[in-house]
Formats: structure tokens, C-alpha cells, sequence
């Protein structure tokens, strides 16, 4: 557009306020826009971030049972084997005083030499 005279600089004026007017109202629908993408994004990285947290905390479960699991067997294995040893300490026991018994027992008679 060529300006030659006063009318056409305030007409072009007017243009461009007019194209401004159009432009700042856009803008709230933009934001509001951009406000909604922000919110919809923000629920998902919060639906994600509650699936691996539950992800986590069933690891947790599991790893606290297989866990779980190895303390019970190895208590069972320390009772087995605590039994064990004190069956063969009485069965030990036992035979030394067998064996102790009638050697320690002094005769009763003369003895020859």
C-alpha cells in the first residue's frame, strides 16, 4: 500500500489496530488452549507416575516375600540342626556314661598283683 496523503496513514493505522484487536482476543482462547494441554499433560505424568508406584510397591511385596521366605527355611534348617546336635551330644552323653560307668566302679575283692 502506497501512502500519499493523510488518510491513508490513519486508514492503515486502523488496519493494523484492527488486525492487534483480533489478535489479543485470540490470545485468552490460545492460553486457555495451552492451559488445557498443560493440565492434560500434567494428568498424565500423573497417571504415570501412580502406575510405577504401584509397580514399585508390588516389587516391594514380592521382594519382602521371597524375602520372607528365605528367613523361614533357614529357621527351619537352625531348629533341624540345633536338634540334631543336641540329639548327638545326649547319644555322646550316653555313651560315656556306659563306658564310664562300669570302669570307674572300683572291685570289690582282693586283687592280685
Amino acid at each position: 500500500m502506497e501512502l500519499k496523503t493523510f488518510a491513508d496513514v490513519v486508514k492503515l493505522q486502523q488496519e493494523f489496530s484492527s488486525r492487534l484487536a483480533d489478535r489479543l482476543k485470540a490470545l485468552p482462547r490460545t492460553a486457555s488452549a495451552t492451559a488445557d494441554a498443560m493440565i492434560a499433560e500434567k494428568r498424565a505424568r500423573l497417571e504415570h507416575e501412580i502406575a510405577a508406584r504401584n509397580d514399585v510397591q508390588r516389587a516391594k511385596v514380592e521382594a519382602v516375600n521371597r524375602l520372607d521366605g528365605e528367613i523361614e527355611r533357614h529357621t527351619q534348617t537352625i531348629v533341624q540342626l540345633e536338634r540334631e546336635i543336641l540329639d548327638y551330644d545326649k547319644a555322646i552323653d550316653a555313651g560315656r556314661n556306659d563306658s564310664e560307668g562300669p570302669s570307674t566302679e572300683k572291685p570289690s575283692g582282693p586283687t592280685t598283683c
